[in-house]
C-alpha cells in the first residue's frame, strides 16, 4: 500500500481513482503475470472471468469522474511496482486519441502524470511517429518507460497487410505490431473499452499478446471482469460532477405532435435562466463568466438542419437564438469541428445541435441543457450523451460550493415522451441515483453470456401442411352520426408546469410555467389529427365527424360557444383527442370485417436464431429444471419438424412435452419466430402452437387466465376460428381452435385431458 498511497498524493486522486488504485492492487497481489490464462483465473478469488486471452480487469466509472487520471495512476502503479516499463493506451477515435496524446505531453497543461515526484524518463510513441521507434534506444535507459498511444484504427482491419503497422521493417527484422507482440511485459490500457468487443477487433488486441489488460468504461458490454464501479449517482452524491436534473411537464395534455417544438420551447427558456443563474454565481464567487450551453440531439442531418433553421428564424421566440447555433454532424467542415473544439471559449454560440457525432472524447464543461431529439436506440447512448454535460466547469469547485449553489451546478435534460425517446424510462430506472442501472448484484445477466442460436428445420417428414390463409380487411358502410358522450370525469382545465426531478435523491419541485401550447386554432387541429390518424376515415367522412365532435364539445365545455371549447382544448386536448378516437373507431371496428382466401402455397418452415445463455447451452427436454427453462434452447423433441425449440414460459415447456409423448400426435410445431400467422381486426395473431392428430388440425393458444376475457384475445379468437373453417375446406381435415389457460396445464396429463381444460371465447 505504500506504493498506492504516494501515488494518490503525487498525483491528487480523487476518491474513486483512489478506490479503483486499491483494488488494482489488490487483484495484483494474487496473481502472477508470468502464469498462464487459466491458472490466473483459479488464482483470483471470487467470480472474475475473462472473454480475452490474456488477463484484463474493467473499472466501470461514470463520464466525469477521471478515468484518464485513474490510467495516469495505474500507469505509475505499475512501473513502481516492477511489473512493467512498456504500456499501450488504446483509444477508440481521433479525437480521443489527440486528446490522451496531449494528456500524457509533459509540459502540457493537462498533463496527467504532474505530480510524480520521481518520474523517469518516459518516451510517448503514437501512431504518427513509430516508425522512428528504436527498441534498442529504450533498452539503453534501464530506468526508462514507454508510452504507446495508438487509435484503434491504426492497426485494425480484415486486410492489414495493407497498414504500416503491420509492414515487415528491414531496421527491426518484423513489423511494428510483431515488435510489440514480442514484448515481454506490454501493459494494455484500454479508453472506452466497450468499442472492443466486436471479434476483428478482438482479434487485433489479442494479436499484440499483452501480458494484462485494464478497461476504462462508463458503459461496460462484457460485466464478468468489473473489479470496481462508480456510477454517475455515486459521481453526483461526492460532488464529482453536476446535479442531474430531469425536467418533466406536470398536468400536460399536449399532442405528441407538438412535443418538439415544445421541447425546444420550454428547454431554450431553462437555458436562459441558466444563464442567469451563472452569471450570478461567477460574479458573487469572483469566477470567470462561463457561456452556458445548451445541447440538442437530432435524428439524422435533414432532421438537424429544419431544427437549426427553426431555431435561428425570426419567428422562433422573437428571433433571439439567430446566428448562435452550431450544427455537427458527420458532414460537417472542419471549421465547425474546431469551433465544436473551442466551444467553452466562444461567446458567439449557445446552442450545439448534433446527429450522433459527439461521443466520447468530446467534453465541454459549460453544457447545462441538453434536449433529447432523436430515438434513443440504447441505454449507453442514454448515458454517453447525457455524460457530455456532466463534468463541472471549474475544477476546484468544492462539494460543499455545489450544495450553497445548486442552480449553477445542475445539468437539466428535457425528457418529455417523443415517439421511441427513451430518456424517461432509463431515469425512471434509476433507483440508486445512476442514469444506467449499474447494480450488478441485482443484474439478472450479471453472470450470463448471451449468443444467438440458430434453430433449423431438421426433422422434415414432421413437417405440417400448413395452409397460408391471407386476410383482407374492409369497413362494411360509412361512419355515421352517434350520440357521443365524454366518458371521463368533470375536466379540470389544469395549469401547465414545469417539474425538475432531482435524479439522484428523487425530489421534485416545480421550476415555473411550461409553453401550454403552439397550436392556434385547437379545432382545427382536433379535427385534422382525428381524420388522419384513423386509418378508416376520409375527406367524405368530414361532415359526419364535425358533427360528432360538435355534439362532444357541447356536452364537455357545457357550452356551444367555440371560444370555450378552445380554451378547454388548450388544457386538454390530448385527453379529448383520445377520447373521441377511441369511441369513433370502437363504431368503425363494428363495421371491420376480415376475409380469408387461401394463397398459392403452404407454410414454408426456415431457420431463425434465438437469443440463450452460452453456459446453459442446448439441453435435453428430459434434463432440465423449470428455473432454467428461459435461459437456454431445449432439445430432444422428435415429433416436430424443429428437434430444438425455445420457450417463454414453463407450461409452454409442458404443453410441448405432453404433445411429443402422447401417441394421439402425429406432428406438432411451436410457431418458428411468429412464422404463422392470422389477420384479425387489428392486425396479425400468432398463435402458439399447430398440432396434428390422425383425424384432425389444431391452433393452440397457451394465454395467461387474468387475459382471457380482454377484447383482443377475444377478437383473435373468432379470426382464428374463422380461419379454421377456411382452412379445412383446402385440406378437407378439421381444424380447431383452442384456448388453453396456463394455470390448467398439468405436466403429466394427455393431449386430450388438457384439450379438456380449453375455455370457449363467447
Amino acid at each position: 500500500m505504500e506504493t498506492v498511497n504516494k501515488i494518490v498524493q503525487e498525483l491528487s486522486l480523487w476518491k474513486p481513482q483512489r478506490l479503483a488504485l486499491i483494488k488494482l492492487n489488490s487483484m495484483i497481489s494474487s496473481i502472477d503475470l508470468r502464469q498462464d490464462i487459466d491458472t490466473i483465473k483459479a488464482s483470483i478469488p471470487g467470480t472474475i472471468d475473462f472473454d480475452t486471452k490474456f488477463p484484463s480487469f474493467t473499472f466501470d466509472m461514470a463520464t466525469g469522474t477521471g478515468k484518464t487520471k485513474l490510467m495516469a495512476a495505474c500507469t505509475s502503479y505499475l512501473y513502481q511496482k516492477g511489473i512493467s516499463k512498456n504500456f499501450f493506451i488504446l483509444t477508440p477515435g481521433e479525437t480521443i486519441y489527440q486528446k490522451t496524446i496531449t494528456d500524457f505531453t509533459k509540459g502540457h497543461k493537462r498533463f496527467e502524470l504532474k505530480g510524480w515526484s520521481d518520474i523517469p524518463n518516459f518516451e510517448v510513441i503514437t501512431g504518427e511517429n513509430y516508425e522512428k521507434y528504436d527498441p534498442a534506444q529504450t533498452r539503453l535507459d534501464k530506468n526508462k518507460f514507454t508510452l504507446f498511444i495508438f487509435n484503434i484504427d491504426k492497426f485494425r482491419r480484415k486486410d492489414k497487410e495493407t497498414l504500416k503497422f503491420h509492414r515487415f521493417r528491414e531496421v527491426l527484422g518484423a513489423s511494428f505490431g510483431e515488435l510489440l507482440a514480442n514484448i515481454p511485459d506490454l501493459i494494455l490500457l484500454m479508453d472506452e473499452s466497450h468499442h472492443y468487443r466486436a471479434e476483428i477487433t478482438k482479434e487485433a488486441i489479442e494479436g499484440l499478446k499483452p501480458v494484462l489488460g485494464l478497461e476504462f468504461t462508463a458503459t461496460p458490454i462484457y460485466k464478468k471482469n468489473i473489479i470496481y464501479s462508480y456510477s454517475l449517482g455515486d459521481a453526483v452524491n461526492d460532488g464529482l460532477v453536476k446535479r442531474l436534473q430531469a425536467i418533466i411537464r406536470k398536468n400536460d395534455r399536449s399532442y405528441e405532435d407538438e412535443l418538439e417544438e415544445l421541447k425546444l420551447i420550454d428547454g431554450l427558456e431553462i437555458h436562459k435562466r441558466n444563464k442567469i443563474y451563472l452569471e450570478s454565481y461567477c460574479k458573487n464567487n469572483n469566477r470567470p463568466l462561463i457561456n452556458p450551453i445548451c445541447f440538442i440531439s437530432t435524428k439524422d442531418i435533414k432532421h438537424g438542419g429544419k431544427i437549426q433553421e427553426k431555431i435561428e428564424s425570426d419567428s422562433f421566440m422573437g428571433g433571439e437564438f439567430k446566428g448562435k447555433t452550431l450544427f455537427v454532424h458527420s458532414g460537417s467542415e472542419d471549421a465547425q469541428i474546431e469551433e465544436l473544439l473551442k466551444l467553452e471559449d466562444s461567446k458567439s454560440k449557445e446552442v450545439v445541435i448534433h446527429v450522433n457525432k459527439l461521443k466520447e472524447g468530446w467534453d465541454v464543461k459549460t453544457i447545462y441543457t441538453i434536449i433529447p431529439l432523436r430515438a434513443s436506440i440504447s441505454e449507453i447512448l442514454v448515458e454517453q450523451t447525457i455524460g457530455r454535460g456532466v463534468r463541472l466547469p471549474f475544477y476546484d469547485v468544492s462539494k460543499e460550493e455545489i450544495e450553497k449553489n445548486v442552480r449553477a451546478f445542475t445539468l437539466s435534460v428535457i425528457t418529455y415522451k417523443l415517439k421511441g425517446d427513451n430518456y424517461r424510462e432509463v431515469i425512471d430506472a434509476a433507483r440508486k441515483g445512476n442514469i444506467v442501472v449499474k447494480n450488478y448484484d441485482d443484474d439478472e445477466d450479471k453472470n450470463r453470456n448471451l449468443i444467438l442460436h440458430e434453430v433449423k428445420p431438421t426433422n422434415s417428414k414432421f413437417e405440417i401442411n400448413i395452409p397460408q390463409i391471407k386476410g383482407t380487411t374492409s369497413v362494411s358502410g360509412s361512419l355515421k352520426f352517434f350520440d357521443i358522450e365524454p366518458r371521463f370525469e368533470e375536466l379540470k382545465k389544469t395549469k401547465v408546469e414545469l417539474e425538475g426531478v432531482n435524479l439522484v435523491e428523487e425530489k421534485a419541485e416545480t421550476i415555473g410555467d411550461a409553453t401550454q401550447t403552439i397550436i392556434k386554432d385547437q379545432y382545427i387541429f382536433l379535427l385534422t389529427k382525428l381524420l388522419e390518424s384513423i386509418d378508416e376515415l376520409d375527406y367524405n367522412d368530414k361532415e359526419t365527424l364535425i358533427k360528432i365532435i360538435n355534439a362532444y364539445m357541447i356536452k364537455a365545455a357545457k357550452s356551444d360557444r367555440k371560444e370555450k371549447w378552445e380554451e378547454l382544448l388548450k388544457s386538454d386536448r390530448s385527453v379529448i383527442f383520445d377520447d373521441i378516437k377511441t369511441q369513433v373507431q370502437d363504431k368503425i371496428n363494428e363495421m371491420i370485417k376480415v376475409k380469408h382466401a387461401k394463397e398459392k402455397e403452404n407454410y414454408t418452415f426456415t431457420p431463425f436464431s434465438v437469443l440463450i445463455d452460452k453456459d446453459y447451452g442446448v439441453k435435453d427436454k428430459d434434463s432440465i429444471s423449470d428455473e432454467e427453462i428461459k435461459h437456454v434452447v431445449i432439445t430432444g423433441y422428435s415429433k416436430s419438424v424443429y428437434v430444438d425449440n425455445k420457450f417463454e414460459s414453463k407450461q409452454e415447456k409442458w404443453f410441448a412435452d405432453i404433445l411429443d409423448r402422447d401417441d394421439e400426435v402425429k406432428k406438432w410445431v411451436k410457431n418458428p419466430r411468429n412464422q404463422i400467422f392470422i389477420r384479425y381486426k387489428f392486425g396479425k395473431y400468432y398463435p402458439d402452437f399447430v398440432v396434428e392428430t390422425d383425424s384432425d388440425y389444431f391452433l393452440i393458444e397457451v394465454k395467461s387466465s387474468a387475459e382471457l376475457k380482454k377484447e383482443e384475445v377475444i377478437e383473435k379468437a373468432k379470426e382464428a376460428d374463422a380461419w379454421c373453417t377456411e382452412a379445412t375446406k383446402i385440406t378437407k381435415k378439421k381444424w380447431h381452435y383452442k384456448l388453453l389457460p396456463h394455470d390448467l396445464i398439468q405436466r403429466r396429463d394427455s393431449f386430450q385431458a388438457t384439450m379438456s381444460n380449453a375455455v370457449h371465447w363467447d
